[in-house]
């Protein structure tokens, strides 16, 4: 049987640069590798911790479906980690981001907030 060593998500977006400051400026994600085709970022992997992305900008790639939803388990929903998801969410908005406000869940405290393309992002504790 073949033995996984890892994971990394492959984000198809609308606009691969915008969404690299985003994951990079609001999430603290560094770029480890990027691609260009004619002066165009279209595909870059980024990483925090142990915690890997690939963002992809393929022709064609909507994210005004994502962005419409006010559901956040109507598709892929993207979960982080964080030391304290109250302090994490109170930072996201002080930055202006849209975010929910923190639930508590059997599990931990819980909040959402959407990337520039609408993917679903999830912040927990997990205590």
């Amino acid at each position: 049987m073949v033995k996984l060593t890892g994971m990394t998500l492959l984000l198809n977006v609308e606009d691969a640069a915008c969404s690299v400051n985003f994951y990079r400026d609001v999430l603290g994600f560094e770029v480890a590798n990027q691609m260009e085709s004619d002066g165009t970022l279209r595909w870059a992997r980024i990483q925090s911790g142990s915690v890997s992305l690939m963002i992809n900008q393929p022709d064609g790639a909507g994210g005004s479906e994502r962005r419409a939803r006010e559901t956040w388990y109507a598709d892929a929903l993207l979960f982080f980690d964080v030391e304290d998801a109250r302090a994490a969410c109170a930072e996201f908005a002080a930055q202006g981001l849209d975010v929910d406000e923190p639930k508590h869940e059997p599990y931990g405290w819980e909040f959402h907030l959407r990337d520039p393309d609408g993917y679903a992002l999830g912040f927990t504790d997990r205590q």
